[in-house]
Formats: structure tokens, C-alpha cells, sequence
């Protein structure tokens, strides 16, 4: 949710092809939205709120924010 209490119009998504599984995404996500699985992660709708804070801290850059 942004601040105005409404749905972020922002989602977290990972691309698979280069995402190494280094877990850092999830380890900074406020609202706990990464599923970190042996040879995938996953960004649960429901809880992404678009901050991009996992955005920042992935070294091979395979995550973005797109547009809901």
C-alpha cells in the first residue's frame, strides 16, 4: 500500500534468466513479499508494495518494477 492507503501502482518482478538466487532481495523486503525456493524466487502480489528496496540491493540486477 502507498501512503494514501491505496494499492501501489508498482510491482516488484524477477527475471529469471539472471537471477542468481543470492536471497538478498528477500532479505530486505519490508513487507516479507520474496519466496526464495531452491532454483526460483517469487514476488507474492499480494504483499509487493513497489518500495524497490529489493531493486537496490540485487547484484546482477534482475529485479524491476513494472507497472501493475
Amino acid at each position: 500500500m502507498s501512503p494514501t492507503g491505496k494499492p501501489s501502482k508498482k510491482l516488484a518482478e524477477v527475471n529469471g534468466e539472471i537471477c542468481g538466487i543470492c536471497q538478498a532481495c528477500a532479505t530486505v523486503c519490508p513487507k516479507n513479499a520474496i519466496d526464495v525456493f531452491e532454483h526460483y524466487i517469487v514476488i507474492l502480489p499480494d504483499k509487493c508494495n513497489g518500495c524497490g528496496t529489493c531493486t537496490k540491493v540485487c547484484p546482477v540486477e534482475a529485479i524491476e518494477l513494472v507497472e501493475r
